[in-house]
């Protein structure tokens, strides 16, 4: 099996990606794991409303456009704990956490004053919980004030982007 993070933008507009590319000053505002098999994919991603897997035709009725993408291929081990991810599903998303990230960065904070702990998601969120429960990575950093731009630096020096 293999994971492709993926870093994208909606093909329809949203704020909430809007928001976060504005803030961040990057060309994408989303992250999301599409998780590949022998003879299928589909995404898992905290987006909108809440934790979602997405079959091949739930992607086709909503298109993104995919900006940077990292593949990680999986030990057998690593693919023995990916089923822990399936605890979020159906989560709502994280809006309080994203203001509270906001906040944290204008008063520079170490931490995000709205968290709510792993009962709601937001997207960059959810992936670092991938990388580090079932990938093993370590973060440096308190996952919950964690956006887009930090995932993709981190996986830039530990991975390397697709070609």
């Amino acid at each position: 099996m293999k994971v492709i993070v993926e870093f994208t933008n909606p093909v329809k507009f949203s704020w909430v990606n809007w928001l976060v590319r504005k803030v961040e000053g990057t060309d994408y505002g989303h992250v999301r794991l599409r998780v590949v098999m022998e003879d299928h994919s589909y995404v898992y991603e905290a987006n909108d409303t809440n934790v979602r897997l997405l079959g091949q035709m739930k992607m086709k009725m909503n298109p993104v456009e995919v900006l940077h993408s990292y593949t990680l291929s999986l030990s057998e081990e690593q693919e023995k704990e990916f089923p822990v991810l399936l605890e979020f599903a159906g989560l709502e998303y994280g809006y309080k956490q994203l203001i509270g990230i906001l906040l944290q960065r204008k008063w520079k904070l170490k931490w995000n004053p709205l968290n709510r702990g792993r009962e709601h998601q937001i997207c960059s969120e959810f992936v670092a919980i991938f990388l580090m429960n079932v990938m093993g990575y370590y973060i440096d950093k308190d996952i919950d004030i964690l956006s887009p731009k930090d995932i993709k630096r981190f996986l830039d020096e530990v991975v390397g982007e697709d070609a």
